[in-house]
């Protein structure tokens, strides 16, 4: 059993942006309108593990590219949409849980994908705690 990491995140920008983020890197909840999750083999996509008779080699092919054991499962994610002046601004906002520590590696990867794009999207916080292990933080570390 694992010992899990609570992340709490948070990202803001441009609506058109943060429309494009979401329909490429995350999924909607099919049942309920404006809740979201990172898909992360979509952000990081994982090598193919070695067939072994043990599952490890794909767990470690999971933390390879994305830090943590397991992908973000949770439609945690929530969108809010605002305007400021002449501009629309869309915010993700929620709590979900990882296994082994946050998951640094897709962070990173949506930080290089935002500077790629050029797109107006900012993390306004990422932390993170588990308290089994007493560590806690902000992404990036």
């Amino acid at each position: 059993m694992p010992n899990w990491c609570e992340n709490e995140v948070s990202m803001s920008g441009a609506k058109s942006d943060m429309e494009d983020f979401l329909a490429t890197y995350c999924e909607e909840d099919p049942n309920c309108k404006g809740q979201y999750r990172f898909v992360y083999d979509k952000i990081s996509p994982m090598e193919e593990p070695e067939p072994d008779d043990t599952g490890f080699s794909t767990i470690e092919a999971q933390r390879d590219a994305w830090g943590c054991k397991w992908e973000m499962t949770e439609y945690a994610l929530t969108v809010a949409e605002e305007n400021w002046g002449d501009k629309d601004w869309m915010h993700l906002d929620g709590n979900y849980d990882t296994a082994w520590g946050p998951p640094y590696k897709i962070y990173d990867r949506i930080v290089e994908i935002i500077e790629e794009r050029d797109w107006d999207i900012e993390f306004n916080e990422w932390f993170f705690k588990e308290p089994g292990m007493q560590l806690a933080g902000w992404l990036p570390e």
